[in-house]
C-alpha cells in the first residue's frame, strides 16, 4: 500500500504561511484513471498567512489537526472510504469513529463494512 501524508514544505513559505504537500493514495476518488492504475499523486495546498494566523491551533499541532480535519471532510463528502480517511488521519478505527461522532458525521456503512464486520464476528466465535 502506498503511504499518504502531509509534508511541511518550508522552502516555499513566507514568514507566516504554511504550505503542505498532500499525498493521497488511489482510494480517493479524484481521478478514476489514476485510481485504476494505483498512481500516487501529490497536491500542494498553500494556506495563506492570514488564515494561518487566525487558526486557533498551536503551530506544532497544526499539521496533524488539519490533516485529520481534511480526512473527516473527505470521508463526509464521500471522496474517501473510512479506511482510507482514517489511515490518512493516522487514527485507528475507534478513534476515527469517535471523531465522526464528535463532528456529527454519519457513518457510511456499505457492503465492504458489512463483510468486514461479519468476518470479524465469525472469527470471534
Amino acid at each position: 500500500m502506498k503511504r499518504s501524508g502531509i509534508r511541511d514544505d518550508r522552502s516555499r513559505e513566507t514568514p507566516h504561511s504554511v504550505a503542505f504537500n498532500v499525498d493521497y493514495i488511489s482510494g480517493l476518488n479524484f481521478n478514476s484513471f489514476n485510481q485504476h492504475l494505483g498512481i500516487l499523486m501529490a497536491i500542494t495546498l498553500t494556506i495563506p498567512d492570514d488564515v494561518v494566523q487566525s487558526l486557533k491551533l498551536p503551530r506544532q499541532r497544526m499539521e496533524a489537526e488539519l490533516k485529520q480535519e481534511m480526512a473527516f471532510t473527505l470521508y463526509e463528502r464521500g471522496f474517501a472510504s473510512m479506511g482510507v480517511a482514517r489511515r490518512y488521519a493516522e487514527l485507528d478505527k475507534w478513534a476515527f469513529l469517535e471523531g465522526l461522532a464528535q463532528r456529527g458525521i454519519p457513518r457510511h456503512y456499505g457492503e465492504d463494512e458489512l463483510s468486514e464486520d461479519m468476518a470479524y464476528a465469525h472469527d470471534c466465535q
